[in-house]
């Protein structure tokens, strides 16, 4: 019988941003946080992007909220293009 265990394969690395001299490491994305993400991306709040960001790093927004907001788009830009080809690379195996 055909046997795949999913939990011994590293499905995807872990996605590290630099910023401001700190590391940042995302080890886990799930639908949840993912639909944290989408749910501030529709709210019409100036600091929105701040805060997904912040949702995806695991951290308070006040922590990034001082962060180039120009940094902050290249490294939702960054996380969403890893996420994107990572669901690509599943549709495709």
């Amino acid at each position: 019988m055909p046997k795949y265990n999913i939990d011994e394969r590293q499905l995807a690395e872990d996605i590290e941003i630099v910023m401001e001299g700190k590391t940042y490491v995302i080890k886990k994305i799930t639908a949840d946080l993912m639909k944290q993400v989408t749910d501030i991306g529709k709210s019409n709040e100036i600091d929105a992007p701040v805060k997904q960001l912040a949702v995806l790093l695991g951290v308070e927004s006040t922590e990034i909220q001082d962060v180039d907001i120009r940094k902050i788009g290249k490294a939702l830009t960054f996380i969403t293009q890893i996420i994107e080809k990572g669901i690509s690379d599943l549709k495709n195996a």
